[in-house]
């Protein structure tokens, strides 16, 4: 999905059943074939919470 701005969720071995923790990688395509890691970051990427509010 060549779109600026999608996220890519890669979750290993996900078939296998084989989820580790922490495993999942999470990229930002930036466009001209670059991403950016978020797999790291301390804060979140995500906003969770119960809907509706």
């Amino acid at each position: 999905m060549p779109e600026i701005g999608h996220l890519a969720l890669i979750i290993p071995d996900f078939a296998l059943g084989k989820r580790v923790p922490g495993g999942i990688g999470i990229y930002e395509y930036l466009g001209a074939r670059q991403w950016r890691d978020h797999s790291r970051k301390r804060t979140h990427i995500f906003h969770v919470r119960w809907w509706p509010r």
